[in-house]
């Protein structure tokens, strides 16, 4: 059985990626500058992404000692 799903799958055409590739606003245009203008903001996403991780800085998952002996135990277990 698993030959003649090969063989079915071998004999199958491949078909190419037709699906049209966008192309860029040409320079200086009004809707590029308005593309660029509503992009979000990467430093105010950064700017959060951090404060989330300070967060978690004395969160007892954060500390190394006991870190350590979580592994150690996993490393029994396993």
């Amino acid at each position: 059985m698993l030959i003649s799903i090969v063989g079915a799958v071998a004999e199958m055409p491949i078909e190419p990626n037709t699906r049209p590739v966008p192309k860029p606003p040409p320079l200086g245009s009004d809707a590029g500058k308005r593309a660029l203008e509503t992009q979000p903001d990467t430093s105010a996403a950064m700017a959060r992404q951090n404060d989330g991780s300070r967060a978690w800085q004395g969160h007892i998952d954060n500390l190394s000692g006991l870190q350590r002996r979580y592994r150690i135990g996993a490393a029994r277990l396993a």
